[in-house]
């Protein structure tokens, strides 16, 4: 009987542990996260991660310690980096540094851990764009960082980037194929620039998505391997766009994190290739990119910008509230039964998986009625004009995925407030006219992935939505593309990245 007791008040621990159901990829990332870090210190003999800095990483600056330092500064936790800032002025005094984007990441990471020093200025002043693209890259990341004089602005280091795009929308150092590792690291610089250049970016991204493997991965030259997985994990992290369950980067049932995963080892470590051994890069890598993933996660910003917000209250979101009060019910059922001595494991554990039932669904399943939807539809309430949307997929016709009419919205007028934008009037219009319409990210961010059941890729690699204002294809997302009283939108179906329906 006592055994009985005992697993009973298992099943309520186990049903606590619940929680951690909604946040099952943001936690297997925190794992792996965590296993890097302990792996690491336990190599180095460090008890905490600030012995670890205050050692292992402060003997090797400027050898291998760079991206470990990145990451952890980038932690929010509030780490002491003097003794590896000094370290690593010391090793920059002592070496003669050639490569241009080399110079680069060390001035960055004296930006990241608070030092101030003559090296910042004049890697700035001498070093941007000297070693081709990926000297502008890391050129516009210092850019970022630092008002150090530069002979440079922001926007012609830009305007050199975008001008190396390939035509397949991607970056590479050599070659007109694009590089997922070179593509990657290219919007992680542009990405504060989104509002912008965002055809530009947008172009990039689905790139990515193109080359991404059927296992969630990357390859490069050829290869696969976790490195190129990571850096587009940081690349897509600096966009806001959560990687793991944006439907563009994942390939048959996996995501980026999929194509990772493999790569890990026992003691927490990475390699470079499939059943090989430990790799340095690989697992420093792998610790940039899911600390970039937890940082989106958490709202707290881009990876190589570093500035650092301001602390704020902890909020608790409808959906937390709601699934705290679930395992509360399922915690007093527990309670109640174990009480009344109604102790069978089997009741235990049926109140369990209704528990965790009603948490899946409550953060898997987006339920709302078709009615409430459609219906439920928010009206300007102080219009100041109207705008006409038309919605059209001229160019599937005749073919297997093709809805029967390719008008999918005729020319219609529709009310606009102050403020509204492209996005805001889509869907305005498609929720009033019945019409299925799926977008990823924010609603500043947001990137259309289907109208009326046609999706990006249902008609090849660059097949997708793209929209014109008054004729003409605007250079920013449709969340940040703000409408004016009269003007036409058009969005249609492109099977060529929007060349096909200028």
């Amino acid at each position: 009987m006592k055994s009985k007791y005992i697993s009973a008040l298992l099943c309520i621990l186990l049903l606590l542990c619940t929680a951690v159901l909604p946040a099952a990829a943001s936690d297997a990332a925190a794992e792996l996260l965590s296993g890097i870090a302990s792996h690491r210190m336990a190599q180095s003999g460090a008890d905490s991660v600030q012995e670890w800095i205050d050692g292992e990483l402060t003997e090797h600056a400027g050898i291998t310690s760079e991206w470990y330092i990145l990451a952890l500064s980038q932690s929010r936790e509030n780490y002491d980096f003097s003794g590896y800032s000094s370290a690593l002025r010391r090793y920059l005094a002592e070496n003669n540094i050639t490569s241009a984007s080399t110079r680069q990441k060390y001035a960055l990471l004296l930006l990241a851990t608070g030092c101030e020093d003559g090296y910042i200025s004049e890697t700035l002043a001498d070093s941007i764009g000297q070693q081709g693209l990926m000297s502008w890259v890391f050129g516009l990341h210092l850019l970022h960082n630092s008002d150090a004089a530069t002979p440079f602005t922001q926007e012609q280091v830009i305007g050199e980037i975008l001008s190396l795009q390939l035509a397949d929308g991607g970056f590479a150092i050599t070659g007109n194929k694009a590089d997922a590792d070179v593509t990657a690291m290219t919007v992680q610089a542009l990405a504060p620039h989104y509002s912008q250049y965002s055809a530009e970016i947008d172009r990039a991204v689905l790139c990515l998505s193109a080359l991404q493997r059927e296992d969630g991965g990357y390859a490069s030259y050829g290869v696969s391997n976790p490195e190129s997985t990571s850096q587009v994990i940081i690349a897509l992290s600096a966009l806001g766009i959560d990687c793991m369950t944006d439907a563009r980067f994942i390939k048959n049932g996996n995501t980026l994190l999929d194509g990772v995963t493999p790569y890990r080892l026992a003691d927490g470590s990475f390699s470079h290739t499939l059943g090989g051994t430990e790799n340095h890069n690989s697992t420093a890598q792998a610790f940039l990119a899911l600390t970039a993933y937890k940082m989106q996660q958490n709202g707290d910003g881009s990876l190589f910008l570093f500035e650092k917000p301001e602390a704020s209250a902890v909020k608790l979101t409808p959906k937390v509230g709601i699934t705290i009060a679930i395992i509360g019910v399922g915690a007093v059922c527990c309670l109640v039964l174990f009480l009344r001595k109604k102790r069978s494991i089997k009741g235990f554990l049926n109140i369990l998986l209704l528990t965790a039932a009603g948490i899946s669904v409550l953060w898997f399943v987006d339920i709302q009625s078709a009615e409430d939807y459609y219906q439920n539809v928010t009206q300007p309430q102080n219009p100041c004009g109207s705008v006409t949307i038309s919605i059209r997929c001229d160019t599937v016709a005749g073919m297997e995925n093709a809805p029967e009419n390719t008008e999918i919205l005729p020319k219609t007028e529709v009310p606009i407030s102050e403020g509204d934008t492209v996005f805001d009037v889509l869907t305005r219009a498609t929720r009033s006219e019945g019409i299925r319409m799926e977008y990823s990210g924010s609603p500043q961010m947001a990137y259309i992935q289907g109208i009326a059941d046609l999706y990006e890729f249902d008609c090849g690699d660059l097949s997708g939505w793209v929209y014109h204002v008054n004729g003409e294809s605007p250079s920013v997302g449709c969340g940040e593309c703000a409408v004016s009283d009269g003007d036409s939108i058009e969005w249609l179906y492109s099977l060529d990245l929007g060349n096909d329906v200028k």
